[in-house]
């Protein structure tokens, strides 16, 4: 992985965590998340609620997926990221 990239994500986990999101989510193969989880953006915001506003679709890009799955190849991995 390039690394300013890598330091890019990893600036984004420290975000994270610094605002109580949770970094890694299970997602179902649509790319959304699996009921009941996701990033509370009202609390990362410092707002109050109501209302509760949540990130819970990561969705897919075609073009990144091909290139992800490419490096998967490589890497011998025998599943395969679906859009």
């Amino acid at each position: 992985m390039n690394p300013h990239y890598f330091a890019f994500i990893e600036l984004g986990k420290a975000l994270a965590r610094k605002k109580g999101l949770q970094w890694e989510m299970p997602l179902e193969d649509t790319g959304a998340a699996q009921d009941g989880v996701g990033c509370n953006l009202t609390a990362a915001a410092g707002d109050v609620p109501p209302p509760f506003y949540y990130l819970r679709d990561i969705g897919t890009e075609v073009k990144a997926l091909a290139i992800v799955n490419a490096e998967r190849v490589e890497g011998s991995a025998v599943d395969f990221l679906r859009p």
